[in-house]
This record gives structure tokens, C-alpha cells and sequence, in this order.
């Protein structure tokens, strides 16, 4: 039996203009 859990939660840039997802510009990946 495996130990593991994979979660994914996509990234959002969609409070840029109030600095909340400011380093949102540095994802890798959708998911990152």
C-alpha cells in the first residue's frame, strides 16, 4: 500500500492589481 497523496490546485493571477497573486507571473506550470 502506497503512502502517497497527489493534489492539484490551479494557479490564479486574478488578484494581481491587489498584490495578493503577485508572484503568480512566476509559475512554472498551471498548477504551480
Amino acid at each position: 500500500m502506497s503512502n502517497e497523496v497527489h493534489v492539484f490546485a490551479p494557479a490564479t493571477v486574478a488578484n494581481v492589481a491587489c498584490g495578493f497573486d503577485t508572484l503568480g507571473f512566476a509559475i512554472h506550470r498551471p498548477g504551480d
